[in-house]
């Protein structure tokens, strides 16, 4: 009985493991990562029309700072 108790024991710990870094994975993004998704947000809401370009080149220089910003940490 002793093994058996000792083997569910481990196939728990294993799935509990599983289970937390499967639920971190999504937070654990890299700065750069990070920094694409503020981008695409800003792209989108930038909108369209003829001053989105504008609005969508701030968003790049943004993106690239914060790149730069990335590189130096």
């Amino acid at each position: 009985m002793d093994k058996k108790n000792y083997l569910i024991g481990i196939v728990m710990l294993g799935l509990i493991a599983l289970a937390l870094l499967n639920g971190c994975t999504s937070l654990a993004f890299t700065c750069e990562d990070q920094s694409r998704e503020k981008l695409a947000n800003c792209n989108i809401d930038c909108g369209e029309g003829v001053l989105s370009s504008i609005c969508k080149s701030g968003c790049t220089e943004q993106h690239n700072n914060r790149l730069e910003a990335c590189a130096k940490n």
